[in-house]
């Protein structure tokens, strides 16, 4: 802040006097929304100081309105009234047609009470007026309604009042991560009802629980706190923990213990776009339309991992004699962000001697493969605008230039290696009206291949291509290199360890009930092959055997055998990285009904049920013993550690993405 400016107000102004810093405000808005998921829009609350709306509308997604006075001030500000809730707990009528009149259904209305609801659904049909409504939730004050009242308007008809979701209240100052927690729980909770008694799913929640702000000398700021409920868990339970590790702010670490070997567990979380399901139910049915979902078991990944380095640190904990230390990786952004990869190279697991961790699946097994390297790259092209009728000879079209690059790399496909891939998405098409030469236009490309030198040749051809698309088009081209994922190093040492950990502890049995609800997801398959029939090669003649006899199951309860060759993931993973730095394997555990494909609504929708949580602990367990069996024989550990540098050939691990590219999130435009 201007300090001048706070001199010369003391002289002309009386005090005590408010001075308010919008820049640091601003600021702090733009933190917390690093702190938040992408989708989470901040809403100012306009009886805070309803004069800086001007200098917080460029910051703010909402203002919350609960006066005419307010409103009136909305007004003479000139913001956006898209913007605008209408909340407040008494609504004149003639305020009500004023507003829905000029603004219709740009302002988003709060009902307050079955009363508000009456009164804006009847003006807005009065009027024909198309509006939206959130219905506000008692916390048990007095205002708000019930849930009984809130299901009521949902079975109704309303032709021009859309419920289009929820408003919560819960009051100010909230310094307790866990009340927080315990408030989204219950609202959660009552959005699975509403979805399974109204068939109803709401496409915006408001929540306002009033984060904590110093107003005096000495009070602390309880910020910080906010940030640390990610990492409670491990700080309970004597855990070091580090945050913001790799440069990634939701990326962090818990150590315990000291010496060596040090062994790490890989906590991953993440979501997939568009797969958002209602857990439990075997039809597709969308908890929030378009929103992401657990759509290869990240709510569970991360913690069955978190539950492995809590009992490691028990059994270090009553045996202070062993010397070996646990460390868990809380790991972000898998799913086209490579977290684990940026974390990689800016050397979060170099003290590793071992790496342990595990996926989701529909087979319960140690798996001995290899995975695909990947580049993520977006070219994005600027041309000239132009009339496309009165003078098309006058613009330089981005999306012509977009289309021949995808032309060329259409050819250039029958020029690489088999097992190569390329996909690409365009991401912006340079707008909607095709009387307009698109001046800009971007395409997402990502490019795997079984070696990282080889994704790197394919990648230069690519990139010469682009730039030739530029060249026929005359517009110019940039690209930016998103990230990448290195190919997996798979060690057999670290495998055989899980397999044998894995027949020591007795897999899950299933109720009756997990049973018929596998039945009902699997009848729900457009496409039922069987993946693992091309995989039996891999195995010996008696454990092939074995297999194909269990295929046919609703759910896989067995143990894989442990297989004699590598086989290929088809897929990218990050972990890739990691066991470039150090020895690392991972087990599957049947958290899903079998031949559940991955990326799917079906994998999200089995996601909270028995079957997953059963095939979580199992996890958990195992990825535990065998960590403990790598700190009580270091024997094992050397020769993991042996295999390893076998396998590297003496090639030392690179990171392929530059120093200079951040860690970020792919959203769509």
């Amino acid at each position: 802040m201007n300090q001048t400016v706070i001199q010369q107000a003391l002289k002309t102004m009386s005090t005590p006097f408010y001075v308010f810093d919008t820049d640091a405000a601003a600021e702090k808005m733009a933190r917390l929304r690093g702190m938040l998921p992408k989708r989470v829009q901040l809403c100012y609350a306009m009886k805070a100081n309803p004069f800086l709306i001007r200098d917080l509308e460029r910051v703010a997604d909402h203002f919350e309105v609960c006066s005419p006075g307010e409103f009136r001030i909305c007004e003479r500000s000139g913001i956006s009234m898209d913007k605008v809730v209408l909340s407040g707990v008494y609504k004149n009528p003639e305020d009500v047609d004023y507003i829905m009149e000029r603004f219709g259904g740009r302002i988003t209305y709060t009902a307050e009470s079955l009363t508000q609801w009456t009164l804006i659904a009847d003006a807005a049909q009065r009027l024909k007026k198309q509006v939206r409504v959130l219905l506000r939730l008692s916390n048990g004050s007095q205002f708000g309604m019930d849930p009984d009242e809130i299901k009521a308007i949902l079975h109704g008809s309303h032709p021009f009042a859309r419920v289009e979701g929820l408003h919560y209240f819960t009051g100010t100052q909230k310094k307790a991560p866990k009340r927080i927690q315990k408030e989204l729980t219950h609202l959660d909770d009552f959005l699975d009802e509403l979805a399974r008694d109204c068939d109803w799913h709401a496409e915006m929640l408001e929540y306002g629980p009033g984060l904590p702000v110093c107003y005096f000398e000495g009070e602390r700021d309880s910020a910080p706190e906010m940030e640390q409920a990610l990492c409670e868990a491990l700080e309970q339970e004597g855990f070091k923990v580090e945050k913001g590790v790799g440069d990634i702010p939701t990326a962090f670490t818990g150590t315990y213990g000291h010496g060596k070997p040090v062994i790490g567990l890989l906590g991953e979380f993440d979501a997939l776009s568009g797969l958002s399901q209602v857990g439990g139910c075997p039809e597709k049915k969308a908890l929030v339309p378009g929103a992401a979902g657990h759509g290869c078991g990240h709510n569970c990944l991360g913690t069955a991992s978190l539950a492995a380095a809590i009992a490691v640190k028990n059994y270090l904990e009553h045996n202070l004699q062993v010397s070996g230390t646990v460390i868990y990786f809380g790991c972000p952004g898998e799913e086209g962000g490579s977290g684990k990869a940026f974390m990689a190279r800016d050397g979060v697991f170099d003290e590793l001697d071992c790496a342990v961790t595990w996926h989701p699946w529909d087979i319960n097994g140690a798996s001995y493969e290899e995975s695909l390297a990947n580049y993520q790259i977006a070219y994005r092209f600027k041309g000239i605008s132009s009339h496309a009728a009165a003078s098309p000879h006058l613009g330089r079209s981005a999306l012509d230039a977009v289309e021949l690059m995808n032309v060329g790399v259409q050819f250039l496909r029958e020029h690489v290696i088999d097992s190569a891939r390329i996909h690409y998405a365009i991401t912006d098409a340079g707008g909607f009206s095709p009387n307009v030469v698109q001046p800009q236009a971007e395409v997402l490309y990502l490019i795997r291949a079984p070696k990282n030198r080889q994704v790197q040749e394919i990648f230069e051809r690519v990139n010469k291509i682009a730039r030739g698309a530029a060249l026929m088009t005359e517009t110019t081209m940039e690209y930016d290199f998103i990230k990448s994922c290195s190919n997996m190093i798979p060690n057999y040492r670290l495998c055989r360890l899980l397999h044998e950990k894995m027949s020591e502890i007795a897999p899950p049995t299933y109720t009756a009930d997990e049973v018929t609800f596998a039945e009902a997801i699997q009848k729900s398959f457009e496409n039922s092959a069987n993946p693992y029939g091309d995989q039996l090669g891999r195995y010996a003649k008696e454990d092939a055997d074995f297999l194909k006899a269990q295929f046919g199951k609703p759910l896989f309860d067995f143990i894989a055998p442990l297989a004699q060759r590598i086989g290929d993931l088809g897929g990218s993973t990050d972990v890739g990285d990691v066991s470039w730095v150090c020895p690392t394997a991972q087990i599957l555990t049947t958290t899903k009904a079998a031949l559940t494909p991955a990326h799917s609504w079906q994998q999200t929708a089995q996601g909270k049920s028995g079957i997953a949580h059963k095939g979580m602990l199992y996890a958990g367990k195992v990825m535990a013993a065998a960590a403990i069996e790598l700190i009580a024989s270091p024997g094992i550990v050397e020769e993991a550690k042996r295999e390893h540098r076998e396998s590297l050939g003496g090639e030392a691990y690179r990171c392929a993405i530059p120093k200079d590219v951040r860690p970020r999130a792919i959203a769509p435009k």
